[in-house]
Order: structure tokens, then C-alpha cells, then sequence
């Protein structure tokens, strides 16, 4: 598969990602769940599946990614026909995207691990796949919020078919990906980065449905999508700001900015008065806590570069999928729950400015 046949297909996939889980935590939100990161929940069992299926069964990993998207594929119009039979409902909504998600998690495996073998830095493969991570999601997400919206609750399925019959029509990834490397598994270095990577994605996943949520009881219904786009937005500026001027990745500007904004939200998130505020600050804090997730990728691959790419990719899936699981399970304590992220996410940036020489 050429690069920019593995870009392309990375790309229709996280797209499909976002699409699913914007309408899926919106549709959620419409059952008055008390626990709205539901969603979350499923996604990090979904990963930890797929570590599961890498460690033990190997199953999912030889089927390899033409096989995954042809039955994403029949999912897909299995589940479109379903939905225009029958009426959709709330179990319905969760399998689907249970199983979806499984599927599409696998295929981004093989094809992150294809991307970052395919080009000459790590750097350079985190900062493309992110940048195209973030295009995708924000436009599945908002696709998702129209959907939604548009009582059209089948039409997400129809475009998950559309995107896996592409992904059948790209091609084949590299041979390499569709095999486990059991001798090249190692011992894992610095374990303590996956911590600081984890906290980082909880900061950007756990708030999303919060603040969501926060947009419809303050009647801003018409615009709940802005907690998803905007922090897309805001992170792909600062990924291409960083690529025209790399010597921000190699300093403390990121992390001495990240304090100050963190306070100010988490000000606004306790008045609850000004959520559009809100989300612009939040989107800032969105794409520092990216860029130092990759300043901390960086250094994880780097003490870790003998060791199986896939497995390395999926071990960071994992453990921010455990916190993920672990902080969505304690949704329901509101306020004090995003208190606890406040100060775990202030003391992990400290320790970076602290230690801002191991990861230049």
C-alpha cells in the first residue's frame, strides 16, 4: 500500500470512529442516562479486547485488515437494513457500536503500525497521523451531532458502509502488519509515561460529553456540537504551527501555557455560567494536552524502539482505555470527579516542566 494509501485509509477510519461516537453520546444524552460517559466505557472494552486478542488469541490479528473491513463492510448494511425494519433502540445503538468500534480499532492498529514503520521519524508519523486524526473526527463528529439532529437515526450506518467499502477498494497494508512478532516483544521502559500520556486523553475524552451536556441543559442545543469541533480546530493549528516551528516541541512554552488555561477552565466549568467560554479555553487545553501526548510518545518509542511496534501502539490503547473505563465508572460523582482530573492533570504537567530535558 502506498503512503498515501495508508493515509487515506487512516483517515476514513477515524472518521468513521467519530462518527460513531459523537451520535452514540448524543443519542445517549436523549435517554437522561445519569452516567453520559457510558459511551466511554464501551470504547475502553473494546480495547482492551483487542489487547487481549494481541497477547493471547492472536485471532484478530491474523484475520489482518482487507478481512476486518470486508466484515466491517457487512455489519454495516446488516445494520442499516435492521434500523429501516425496526425501531432503534437504545440496546440496538450500544451493540452496534460495540462491535463497530471493535472492528474499526483493529483496522487503525494495523495501519498506525504500517504509518510509523513507512516514515523516516517517529515524530513526523505521530504529527501526521494526529493531524489527520483530528480532520477526521471533526468532521465525523459533527456529521454524528447533524444526524442526530435530523431524526435520520439510520444515516450513520449508511456512511459507515460507504467508508469500509472504500476502505476494501484502497488496498492491502504492508504484509509485516499482519503478523505478531512474539521474539521482538520486551519489557517495556519508563512505564510511568503511560500515566502521563493517560492523563492527557482523559483531560480531551471525559470532558467532551460533559460539556456537551452542559451546552443542551443551558438550551444551546442548535450548537452542542462546538465542544467537538472547536478543540479539532485549535489542535490542528498548533500541530501546523509546531511543524513550520519545531523549536516550540524542544521547549516549556507548551507546558508553562497549559497551568494557567487548566485554572481558568476548571473557574468556569465550577460557576457554570459561561459555557462558550468554557469550550474556547477547554479547546486550547485540547491541543496542548495532544502536542505533549506526542512529546511524551516521543520519548516512550524512543527508549522502547526494539520492542513491536503493534504492541507498543496497543499498550498506550490499553492504558488509557483502563483510566478511561476507570474515570467513566465514576461519572456519576459530577463535580468531584473533575476535580480529581484537575489536579492530576496540574500535577502532571509540573513533573514535565520539571523534567523538561528527557523529553526534548
Amino acid at each position: 500500500m502506498m503512503k498515501k494509501n495508508l493515509y487515506l485509509a487512516y483517515f476514513l477510519n477515524i472518521f468513521a470512529s467519530g462518527l460513531l461516537y459523537s451520535f452514540v453520546t448524543s443519542k445517549l444524552l436523549d435517554y437522561h442516562l445519569t452516567n453520559s460517559l457510558l459511551v466511554i466505557a464501551i470504547s475502553s472494552i473494546v480495547d482492551l479486547v483487542i489487547m487481549q486478542d494481541i497477547l493471547v488469541t492472536r485471532f484478530i490479528v491474523k484475520i489482518g485488515y482487507q478481512r476486518l473491513a470486508f466484515l466491517s463492510f457487512i455489519l454495516s448494511v446488516t445494520c442499516s437494513l435492521f434500523v429501516n425494519v425496526y425501531p432503534t433502540g437504545l440496546v440496538f445503538i450500544l451493540f452496534s457500536y460495540a462491535i463497530l468500534s471493535l472492528l474499526i480499532s483493529a483496522m487503525v492498529l494495523f495501519l498506525q503500525e504500517a504509518i510509523l514503520k513507512d516514515e523516516l521519524g517517529v515524530t513526523v508519523g505521530f504529527f501526521n497521523m494526529q493531524q489527520l486524526r483530528n480532520i477526521s473526527k471533526m468532521l465525523g463528529f459533527f456529521c454524528g451531532i447533524v444526524v442526530k439532529l435530523l431524526p435520520l437515526d439510520y444515516l450513520y450506518l449508511y456512511v459507515l458502509t460507504l467508508v469500509t467499502v472504500i476502505n476494501l477498494l484502497v488496498g492491502k497494508v504492508p504484509r509485516y502488519t499482519a503478523e505478531v512478532s512474539l521474539h521482538h516483544r520486551k519489557k517495556i521502559k519508563e512505564k510511568s509515561l503511560y500515566l502521563l500520556m493517560g492523563t492527557y486523553s482523559l483531560v480531551t475524552v471525559l470532558f467532551i460529553p460533559l460539556m456537551t451536556k452542559r451546552f443542551i441543559d443551558s438550551g444551546l442545543d442548535n450548537i452542542s456540537w462546538f465542544p467537538f469541533i472547536l478543540p479539532g480546530i485549535a489542535s490542528i493549528a498548533l500541530i501546523q504551527f509546531q511543524k513550520t516551528y519545531p523549536q516550540i516541541s524542544n521547549s516549556l512554552v507548551m507546558e508553562w501555557s497549559y497551568v494557567p488555561l487548566l485554572l481558568g477552565f476548571f473557574s468556569l466549568r465550577m460557576s457554570g455560567n459561561s459555557p462558550i467560554v468554557e469550550v474556547l479555553i477547554f479547546s486550547l487545553i485540547v491541543a496542548l494536552s495532544i502536542s505533549l501526548s506526542i512529546k511524551i510518545r516521543k520519548r516512550f518509542f524512543k527508549v522502547n524502539a526494539k520492542n513491536d511496534m503493534k504492541y507498543l501502539c496497543q499498550s498506550l490503547s490499553l492504558v488509557s482505555s483502563l483510566l478511561s473505563l476507570l474515570f467513566s465508572l465514576l461519572g456519576f460523582y459530577g463535580h468531584r470527579l473533575e476535580w480529581l482530573m484537575f489536579f492530576i492533570a496540574l500535577l502532571t504537567t509540573t513533573y514535565l516542566i520539571l523534567n523538561g530535558r528527557a523529553f526534548k
